[in-house]
């Protein structure tokens, strides 16, 4: 009889719990297509191409390479590893530079090394006020935010959030007098690098705590708690880790938590509204873009897709055999791409968001247990320069000016003074001085910054208030973007003037 008895509560228990998830799951849609994806094409389409630098994980340590398309073989890569992780614990990369701690003369710096050139630059050093720690990478790889504590004055226990622009080169406040024992959960960038996000306690100590979502703009530079009606201090592991994104002004956020055997999407918009769907598998990746519309990456067995949902529908846009390793793409959403384990190679596919075309690229090199795309650079075919291996930022041009100009201007008393960043690939207007303190101008395209290759185009002489061509062709030169100057002190280029957009 108490078998028996045992057996029929036992019964009741399953019936309820079935009950209960049949209940809550009926409560909260489940997200389906307003239509089919379409088929992915096996053959190329009109994609522009990529340059992908990524990173590659093993047991021992990580790897940076960099891959972009052969002319003749569009669907094969040239691959290249730039060099195998610091022995940092720290050390992050954008794909061009590292950036790390070191500690010197017993002083804690914040270091930045161009991979190219090995050139290292201190972007901060400890003083006896502050001391920096923490290293978050925005998406776009030009921002690098960290702690700035408060040592001067230990028992207030006070910190502050900064970030180094690497485009200027100087560095800005975002966020003063934060308690840092009411941190909760390390700062996240948003896939636009608009915003960041934390759990922190808004309370003074000693007060009653509350844990809040707060949101550090960072243009305009500022902190506040935002989607008050979420209860935060319950999805704390989530926000610091899981797959979570904020809408470019902070209005709108989105993340993803497991509900037994699937996937709930909750969105939050202020002032108070929150929606949840249910998905089967694995909600993988979300990004908000410009305008108001989310896109999410759903990751099931054998297979993943992209959708988007606005406006309370989900529509699927593309499927493709596979499983995701990592996924990258621009602010404004216009296109993704990302490497794709299919058997024992991983892939690198691009998706073409608003015509829903996903388009396979090339296999990357084998290595590893994990790729992680930190750059995808789309090559324009009209304007792309032969014989670049690969596209060069602002930061490395002036690194590699810096470290071959006596080459260059075949000359080792030579000092740069301006760069002119122009329109064309890897291509800028360099001045400088010789001993005699005279000025001269070339103008060269910088092809392979690992080997030191360049051309030069064109050679100017000063005359007067203008520059006259010596040699080079007599076409005009591309046309310039963004004006640096070198600056003795504090030792950087300085972006001066920016003439339009290329």
């Amino acid at each position: 009889m108490r078998i028996f008895h045992t057996i029929v509560v036992l019964l009741l228990l399953i019936a309820g719990a079935a009950g209960g998830y049949w209940y809550y799951t009926q409560q909260q849609p489940t997200i389906t297509a307003d239509q089919p994806a379409p088929s992915p094409s096996p053959q190329p389409t009109t994609l522009p191409q990529f340059t992908i630098t990524a990173v590659q994980t093993t047991d021992t340590g990580r790897r940076l390479i960099t891959c972009q398309p052969r002319p003749d073989q569009p669907q094969k890569a040239r691959c290249r590893s730039l060099e195998h992780q610091r022995n940092e614990s720290e050390a992050v990369t954008d794909g061009q530079f590292w950036y790390y701690y070191q500690v010197q003369d017993k002083k804690i710096r914040l270091v930045r090394q161009h991979i190219a050139s090995g050139k290292t630059t201190t972007i901060i050093e400890q003083t006896p006020l502050a001391s920096p720690r923490g290293l978050i990478v925005s998406p776009d790889n030009r921002k690098i935010v960290y702690w700035l504590d408060n040592i001067d004055e230990p028992k207030k226990q006070l910190t502050e959030l900064w970030f180094y622009d690497a485009d200027t080169g100087g560095t800005q406040l975002v966020a003063e007098k934060i308690y840092r024992p009411a941190v909760l959960t390390q700062p996240r960038f948003n896939r636009a690098g608009t915003v960041l996000w934390f759990i922190g306690d808004a309370s003074k100590p000693g007060e009653n705590s509350k844990p809040e979502l707060l949101i550090a703009a960072v243009k305009p530079v500022g902190l506040a708690a935002r989607h008050l009606h979420v209860d935060w201090g319950a999805l704390q592991t989530l926000v610091a880790r899981g797959v979570m994104d904020i809408s470019p002004d902070g209005s709108a956020a989105a993340f993803a938590d497991r509900v037994l055997n699937r996937t709930r999407l909750t969105i939050s918009r202020e002032p108070e509204e929150q929606t949840a769907a249910l998905a089967g598998g694995d909600i993988v990746y979300l990004h908000w873009r410009d305008n108001q519309t989310l896109t999410y990456v759903l990751q099931e067995r054998d297979y993943f897709s992209f959708w988007e949902t606005s406006g309370g529908l989900h529509r699927q846009l593309s499927r493709y055999p596979g499983q995701i390793e990592s996924i990258r793409g621009p602010a404004d959403g216009s296109y993704f791409v990302f490497a794709v384990r299919e058997g024992m190679r991983t892939n690198a596919v691009a998706l073409e968001t608003d015509s829903h075309r996903l388009t396979p690229l090339f296999p990357l090199p084998a290595f590893g247990k994990r790729t992680y795309i930190v750059q995808a650079l789309q090559q324009d075919p009209d304007g792309a320069t032969p014989g670049i291996t690969a596209e060069l930022d602002d930061g490395q041009l002036a690194a590699f000016i810096d470290k071959h100009i006596g080459d260059i201007a075949q000359n080792p008393a030579a000092k740069p003074q301006r760069l002119i960043i122009t329109g064309q690939s890897n291509t800028l207007l360099v001045d400088y001085r010789d001993e005699a303190g005279e000025a001269h101008r070339f103008l060269l395209t910088v092809r392979d910054a690992v080997n030191a290759e360049w051309s030069i185009l064109a050679r100017y002489r000063a005359a007067g208030a203008e520059w006259v061509r010596e040699t080079g062709s007599s076409q005009e030169a591309p046309k310039p973007l963004r004006l640096y100057e070198w600056e003795p002190n504090p030792g950087q280029w300085i972006l001066k003037e920016e003439y339009g957009a290329k």
